[in-house]
């Protein structure tokens, strides 16, 4: 993929965010593996001024949960299994692995439209990073 084409996929998502309501402030969680997906995902919700939340795709499903509902994210990026247990706490989910409606690809075709610029200042916060130890629950 060239700078080009990711910069295309980038400037289309980060129109889809703003279609689907995600605002400078709001948070974006990201609970993949590393992909070109997962930049394309993390630099529109930058473009956007949203905050990133990367979360650990191995997390159990007890501890996803949790650190969604501490994220409050606007909008959840997760494959389908994982996307079960999160719909009754996550307003939007993406399901990076599906067809239809649900996945990806329905997200970046609603990404069309033309963008009203974010300002951001360098004080604001770009991520959200959950921390974890050997011996208790991320924070």
């Amino acid at each position: 993929m060239t700078y080009e084409e990711l910069n295309g996929i980038v400037e289309r998502l980060a129109s889809a965010f703003a279609v689907r309501g995600v605002a400078q402030g709001d948070r974006v969680v990201i609970h993949a593996r590393p992909s070109i997906h997962y930049a394309a995902i993390f630099l529109a919700a930058l473009r956007r001024g949203a905050w990133v939340v990367p979360l650990d795709p191995q997390l159990r499903r007890t501890e996803l949960r949790g650190l969604i509902e501490k994220a409050d994210p606007e909008m959840v990026f997760t494959s389908s299994g994982d996307a079960e247990a999160i719909r009754d706490i996550a307003s939007q989910i993406v399901e990076l692995d599906a067809a239809g409606e649900r996945g990806f690809a329905a997200l970046l075709s609603t990404g069309d439209v033309p963008m009203e610029e974010v300002t951001v200042s360098p004080d604001d916060t770009a991520v959200l990073a959950f921390t974890s130890g050997t011996t208790g629950q991320a924070k």
